[in-house]
């Protein structure tokens, strides 16, 4: 059965990794060749190590890929044409929640499954918690607290905050973690949705993707400035700045503490998976 067995994070197959990167010795990014995407998004660990990328436009929900080329990628079903978030929701990711933001649906597959068609505005990324799904409307500058078992709305929250929300994660600790694209910032929500503070003020340019590893800290997808930052989580402090050659749109941190972001290339021909550590 794919439903969850307990409430906890730490439970989860995309949880916040146990080991996390050194900062002060991270090796140059290296480019995985193999496979190439079409207009890579999101990218979310799973804990055996893979990661799983969303790829929009590509006809497909996207790949999952094994950073250290341990085994194949894997083309991930069901077909779409817009996916740009997609959650594993069981250690072998054979369940999974997708986000097709081009088509305003989030899909659930796997024994419990269901198909949300409707009340979404161009829905953007996912995070898992307990039960609950929060899904950031990119169209509607909010985020949506869906039930991760009927796919219901039960609650939403940012409106008036957030414009064009993209990437989201959840600490260790519990707070929300959402990258707000327009105002260039990575705001920080408490469980119930209500605003504590935004971080990464004239600091980050266009932030796509968010995760956050074991201590906290906050990585994200700039892809204005071209470049992976890393925040300390609760003051803002730029803990790490990665150039990578394009566009990166989705980041990750893997179980075992290598940073992994998709890249949409510079002359937009195709997206490629780059991976420090």
């Amino acid at each position: 059965p794919d439903e969850f067995r307990a409430s906890t994070r730490s439970d989860l197959p995309h949880s916040p990794p146990v080991q996390v990167p050194d900062l002060a010795s991270l090796p140059a990014p290296r480019t995985i060749a193999n496979p190439t995407f079409t207009n890579p998004h999101t990218v979310t660990a799973v804990r055996d190590g893979s990661v799983l990328v969303a790829d929009y436009w590509s006809g497909a929900v996207g790949q999952r890929v094994w950073p250290d080329g341990s085994r194949p990628p894997q083309p991930l079903p069901p077909a779409t044409a817009s996916a740009s978030a997609v959650l594993p929701l069981d250690d072998a990711a054979d369940a999974l929640l997708v986000v097709a933001g081009g088509e305003g649906r989030v899909e659930r597959t796997g024994s419990i499954a269901w198909k949300r068609t409707t009340g979404l505005s161009s829905p953007y990324s996912a995070v898992v918690v307990g039960t609950t799904v929060l899904v950031t409307e990119n169209g509607a500058g909010r985020v949506a607290r869906l039930d991760l078992r009927t796919g219901e709305t039960i609650g939403t929250f940012g409106e008036g905050t957030l414009k064009n929300p993209r990437g989201i994660a959840v600490t260790p600790t519990g707070e929300i973690v959402v990258a707000d694209f327009c105002h260039g910032l990575v705001r920080m929500f408490d469980r119930e949705g209500t605003l504590l503070y935004a971080i990464g003020e004239e600091r980050l340019q266009g932030p796509c993707d968010v995760c956050v590893d074991g201590r906290g800290r906050v990585y994200v997808a700039d892809s204005c400035s071209k470049a992976i930052v890393v925040l300390d989580g609760a003051s803002g402090t730029v803990l790490a700045t990665i150039k990578v050659k394009g566009e990166p749109r989705g980041v990750a941190v893997t179980s075992n503490g290598q940073i992994v972001a998709s890249v949409r290339c510079e002359d937009w021909s195709q997206g490629l998976l780059v991976v420090i550590g």
